[in-house]
């Protein structure tokens, strides 16, 4: 099964999406707010490439 480009970096960026959600929901603490913050730039970043 074959996908377009572009449906491939939505559905790449929506688990993304999903993933740091679930991420924020089990960590819920100043440090880790930091790091998906982090997180959620490098995610961004690289899917922009």
């Amino acid at each position: 099964m074959q996908l377009r480009r572009s449906e491939l970096v939505k559905t790449l960026e929506a688990g993304a999406l999903a993933l740091t959600l679930m991420l924020l929901a089990l960590a819920q603490s100043p440090a880790a707010s930091s790091n998906f913050g982090l997180l959620v730039d490098t995610v961004s970043f690289s899917s922009r490439r």
